[in-house]
């Protein structure tokens, strides 16, 4: 049994293995002191953290602002995607990143094969994404090093029925 960590962009900060509630869990003899000296660790590993960094050549100030651009390049929508980068200069591409969901949602509605497709490319491109935030944001990389061989899952809705792995 490894130890687990639940995360999700407004989780609490609070020690390793405390948030039970969700199923996380320490295997006995793990040491997570590194991890627990660093202030809201668990919303550092959200894509919902904030930092600058490149993916694709273009600039993000988040995670999920990189999953909407990439999401919408997938599909041709060139327009759209280019919005959440910080070159656009738009007002999204700086917005919080509960923000760039929001617009991503409502910008535009993709059709059926257009979600076949993203269906089929996501797991790729969204693991590029969180390399280039892991390997480009200091901080990122402190915490997902700190995590050792802990599974770390996300959980969008604070619920464990709805997490899914991401470590």
């Amino acid at each position: 049994m490894n130890s687990k960590f639940v995360f999700f962009s407004g989780s609490k900060n609070a020690p390793p293995g405390t948030n039970t509630t969700t199923g996380e869990r320490l295997r006995p003899g793990d040491n997570f002191s590194q991890l627990a000296a660093i202030p809201n660790w668990r919303q550092v590993l959200s894509n919902f953290y904030q930092c600058h960094f490149t993916y694709d050549g273009r600039q993000f100030t988040s995670a999920e602002h990189a999953w909407y651009y990439a999401k919408f390049k997938s599909i041709g929508r060139l327009a759209e995607a280019t919005q959440f980068t910080l070159e656009s200069g738009s007002a999204l591409a700086s917005a919080h990143p509960s923000e760039a969901k929001k617009q991503g949602r409502r910008l535009y509605k993709m059709s059926g094969p257009e979600i076949g497709h993203w269906g089929h490319v996501k797991g790729t491109l969204v693991n590029d994404i969180l390399y280039s935030k892991f390997t480009q944001c200091p901080l990122a990389l402190q915490v997902l090093l700190a995590t050792g061989d802990a599974e770390s899952w996300h959980s969008p809705q604070r619920s464990p029925t709805k997490e899914h792995w991401t470590h």
